[in-house]
């Protein structure tokens, strides 16, 4: 329930509700993105099981 009182007071607030609008469409949600993230991820898992 709180979560959606904050929602609808951003939502409220025009100028705050497009601000926080802009920022999540800058943000880079595409597969090629989550793809290196979870190359980097295996890639450190093994490393550090090399090491053992």
């Amino acid at each position: 329930m709180s979560a959606v009182r904050s929602a609808l007071e951003w939502y409220e607030d025009r100028g705050r509700w497009e601000e926080l609008q802009r920022r999540g469409m800058a943000q880079d949600f595409s597969w090629n993105r989550s793809a290196r993230q979870y190359l980097e991820v295996y890639r450190t898992v093994a490393e550090r099981k090399k090491r053992l």
